[in-house]
């Protein structure tokens, strides 16, 4: 692969990669792509999705599309000189690890813009591991947070806000809804060897969708309470449960669009 990269490289174009999730296009590099598609079309940008996934079809007008894990989407990766991704690493194909050994060979930019708010200090986005060349924030705290903890400079850290907020104008509110969206932690997410049902995260929230005051608080003032697990939790979505006709727990992602 390193001599294949060397002899790509010296066809490098000024060309963007964008990707989120390989089976997704909602969120802040779908929103960033479709703005530099139709405001920008000058910027040759690509975004990379598996085709056979259902937000394709949100995204398929727009052309510059590369199937995920193709023979493509390995060439654009080499000849691209921006690779921008709401995850880390997000822009390499399946065979991550060797594709990200190439980048000090290939030279590209990463831009990091994330789907959530940087809180604390989550250590895979540090500097001495992911090495981001341009991370984004969009909140004052969350800027200072990142230029603090995570060792990088202000050159590499930028306060702009994501692409998604772009499009939340004349947003019409469903005031008798309330979204439940725990997020994720990794010692369960990546530990096969977790009892879910054993777990502190599991009890409490269980607790939460059994709770009869709940029940009684939802009933009253008819409001609609739904339980909306991080995508890295899904695979534990079965395990919960509810009593409550105003209690919809979301074992399919695809129910809603999470925007």
């Amino acid at each position: 692969l390193v001599p294949i990269a060397l002899v790509v490289r010296k066809f490098r174009k000024n060309i963007w990669i964008i990707t989120e999730r390989y089976d997704q296009a909602r969120d802040n590099g779908y929103c960033f792509f479709k703005y530099v598609r139709e405001e920008q079309k000058y910027q040759e940008i690509y975004y990379i999705i598996d085709k056979k996934a259902s937000d394709y079809q949100k995204i398929k007008d727009f052309v510059n599309i590369i199937q995920y894990d193709s023979w493509k989407h390995y060439l654009y990766y080499c000849i691209a000189n921006v690779h921008i991704s709401a995850h880390v690493g997000g822009c390499a194909p399946s065979n991550s690890p060797i594709c990200r050994r190439l980048k000090p060979i290939l030279k590209y930019k990463t831009v990091f813009i994330p789907h959530g708010v940087s809180y604390g200090i989550a250590e895979f986005c540090l500097q001495k591991y992911a090495k981001i060349d341009l991370f984004i924030c969009s909140g004052k705290l969350e800027y200072e947070n990142v230029l603090k903890n995570y060792g990088y400079s202000q050159k590499e850290v930028v306060y702009t806000g994501f692409p998604r907020l772009d499009s939340w104008h004349n947003i019409e509110v469903n005031s008798k809804q309330i979204l439940v969206m725990p997020t994720w932690r990794l010692y369960l997410a990546q530990n096969p060897d977790t009892v879910f049902e054993e777990t502190k995260y599991y009890h409490y929230y269980q607790e939460l969708l059994q709770d009869k005051m709940l029940h009684e608080f939802l009933d009253k003032n008819d409001l609609k309470l739904i339980f909306y697990l991080h995508h890295n939790m899904q695979k534990y979505v079965n395990s919960f449960s509810s009593d409550s006709p105003n209690i919809e727990i979301v074992y399919k992602e695809e129910t809603y669009d999470i925007q």
